[in-house]
């Protein structure tokens, strides 16, 4: 169940004897499906079979989606009560169920369940009883269908630049079809159609060079043009190719006679009037130089001499679909970080049976669209992985850049959202209405699913209770892992409320870079991360009674100590970490403080290039005493990240750090 409202979740009100009872009953628990037939035709019909005895000709999809904000709309189920939908507008629900009807996989399926419907909303008991089976009711699907904008009403309400993207898409949607899909010879084929309807000259020389070389076609929309990203100006690449080919022209322009010797053939003597353009003689030219850099070299002048209305028409639909292609990759993003969502397609991964669709590219009118497969992930060698999984680092920067692929930067979020993220991302980096939701939907997914009963017993309300509570139920590796995501220079803490090592905001983008591009670098298995698994080292939460604060008991295998001197003048700079050591943790105003630096991994174990790669993030930085053993967090200015100080081996854990 993906519903945003806090009311519509009520695992926590499930204890343990609300489950036993569920299964003392003896009538078998009824789910509510709807016909797609009849939805097709603009129809709600529902009926009520028992979920355990759900026969062949009983096969349902349900349905994965984010709730949006639409006006109410009440429909009868004829089941004894009404459906109030405020989540979509029933006329896009009624054109994915024409598009269902007609999809290869789906046609056969005559049931659909959606919880905006299915599941009696009035009904305190009834609903109960639904959402205690909603992992059954996903796993009993033949089909998880993800419609990420089928709250596109409610997308079209908020943003009228949403009105004029979903307007992109529709005039694309074909070839944003195959463009996903990855159909190359399909994609070809729409582009020479809009070359011929936007009357670009049919000269072979120039539409080979219009492929290759610019970034608005499906060769520029699905390849990475050079190496060179930064300097990439599509719409001058496109600039010298057009002048290329007028200079070619018999009766080109006077301006264009300085350039006709660099782009033309050799001997044209037998060569018709129409074709002397050269086209290892441009791709040479553009070859040669990085794009953009052509004109301020000095190496091409633009003349600009004709009016080519065509390349206007070829800028804006290639501008128009990658646009679209960001836009559905943000949906896809905003609804796969849904808390409910994450549960629902971990249940799609065991039996790899994830389809998704979107509604702004369903026009039962289209005959162009419809009887298409819908999108298929499949969990276990997902499209495009290859070509993913050998992305450089440079190519996740220039990201925004337009020589970058669109299909893959599509492909790569879907394979990060859908396949590769972390227990701690899925916990911390989603969105729930109420953080406890945030315990029900993914430990049942996790290693630490046997938690799942003491949820209801948990006091969690602030994101940072919910760290507090990793870092008591989690295992060595992952409390570890998430201090050093809380530490670190990139999330944000302004250090002014205790704990420091659960208040602060994990700086998602800079981390994805990191885990994904270069953690993979460094030796995961170094021995000073195999620890005792009692859950007393390295690291384990612990209570001061006496100052009534969590703090975190660290042993590290080695740390580095910065000197006394600039630690004596950061602290004189800083009042907010003297108010938090003196007067919140009570240390003696007299004491020597000191500032220590902790590594996520053994630096002397780590090659050269290694440590340079991994120091802006992999360490944090403590400061406090060790004679009373009180430290909080603090962040240094990367300028002053100098090997200066003191390296300690710690092995045999002398020293243990009392992290508040």
């Amino acid at each position: 169940m993906t519903k945003g409202d806090p009311v519509d979740h009520l695992f926590q009100e499930l204890t343990i004897a609300d489950a036993q009872k569920q299964q003392q009953q003896q009538k078998p628990f009824q789910v509510v499906l709807v016909d797609i037939g009849e939805a097709a035709r603009r129809e709600i019909h529902c009926t009520e079979t028992p979920l355990e005895e759900c026969a062949e000709e009983l096969s349902f999809v349900a349905l994965s989606y984010r709730w949006g904000e639409v006006q109410e709309q009440v429909v009868d189920t004829e089941l004894g009560y009404l459906a109030s939908i405020t989540s979509f507008a029933l006329d896009d629900f009624y054109d994915l169920c024409s598009m269902m009807r007609k999809e290869p996989n789906l046609k056969s399926i005559k049931y659909v369940w959606v919880d905006a419907i299915c599941v009696d909303q009035t009904n305190y008991e009834r609903r109960k009883a639904t959402i205690h089976q909603m992992s059954n009711i996903y796993e009993k699907a033949a089909y998880i269908l993800a419609v990420p904008d089928l709250h596109k009403r409610h997308l079209m309400n908020v943003s009228s630049e949403n009105s004029k993207i979903g307007q992109c898409i529709s005039d694309n949607s074909k070839y944003i079809y195959h463009l996903i899909q990855g159909n190359t010879e399909q994609l070809v084929d729409l582009d020479n159609e809009f070359l011929d309807k936007s009357k670009v000259p049919e000269n072979r020389t120039l539409r080979q060079l219009l492929a290759n070389y610019t970034a608005y076609l499906s060769h520029g929309l699905t390849t990475t043009l050079r190496q060179n990203l930064y300097n990439y100006d599509s719409e001058k690449t496109l600039d010298m190719i057009c002048e290329s080919y007028e200079a070619s022209l018999a009766n080109s322009h006077e301006n264009l006679d300085c350039i006709k010797n660099r782009i033309q053939y050799e001997d044209c003597r037998n060569r018709p009037l129409d074709d002397l353009l050269a086209y290892y003689k441009v791709a040479g030219i553009l070859e040669q130089k990085p794009y953009g850099s052509i004109y301020q070299t000095g190496d091409w002048c633009p003349f600009g001499t004709y009016n080519r209305i065509w390349t206007h028409e070829l800028i804006r639909r290639g501008n128009n679909i990658r646009q679209a292609m960001k836009f559905l990759e943000d949906l896809i993003s905003d609804w796969s970080t849904r808390v409910w969502v994450i549960s629902e397609y971990h249940i799609a991964k065991k039996k790899n049976n994830l389809k998704y669709w979107f509604i702004e590219l369903s026009n039962p009118d289209n005959l162009d669209m419809t009887e298409l497969p819908f999108f298929k992930f499949d969990f276990t060698n997902p499209a495009f992985s290859s070509v993913v999984g050998n992305r450089s680092y440079d190519n996740y920067v220039a990201h925004h850049n337009n020589a970058t692929p669109a299909d893959v930067s599509f492909h790569s979020m879907l394979i990060k959202q859908l396949n590769t993220q972390t227990f701690l991302e899925m916990m911390l980096k989603s969105k729930a209405s109420k953080n406890q939701d945030r315990f029900y939907a993914i430990l049942p997914q996790s290693k630490y699913k046997d938690k799942l009963n003491q949820v209801g017993h948990w006091e969690i309300n602030t994101m940072m209770s919910v760290k507090l509570k990793l870092f008591e139920i989690m295992d060595t590796n992952d409390k570890w892992d998430l201090f050093f995501l809380s530490g670190n220079i990139y999330s944000s803490n302004t250090y002014k409320v205790l704990p420091t090592f659960v208040a602060s905001d994990i700086h998602w983008p800079y981390v994805d870079s990191f885990v994904q591009d270069r953690l993979c670098n460094f030796d995961t298995n170094l021995s000073f991360r195999n620890f005792d698994t009692n859950g007393s080292f390295p690291i384990t939460l612990r209570h001061n009674s006496n100052l009534r604060l969590n703090y975190l008991q660290l042993a590290p295998t080695q740390y580095y100590e910065l000197p006394k001197d600039y630690t004596k003048q950061f602290i004189s700079n800083n009042s907010q970490h003297q108010k938090t050591l003196f007067n919140h943790l009570k240390l003696d105003k007299h004491c020597l403080i000191n500032m220590v630096l902790l590594f996520q991994y053994h630096r002397e174990r780590m090659s050269l290039d290694s440590r340079l790669l991994g120091m802006p993030s992999d360490f944090v930085t403590l400061i406090g005493s060790y004679k009373e053993n009180k430290w909080t967090l603090c962040c240094i200015p990367t300028k002053d990240f100098k090997e200066l100080w003191g390296s300690y081996n710690n092995t045999g854990y002398g020293t243990v750090f009392n992290i508040y």
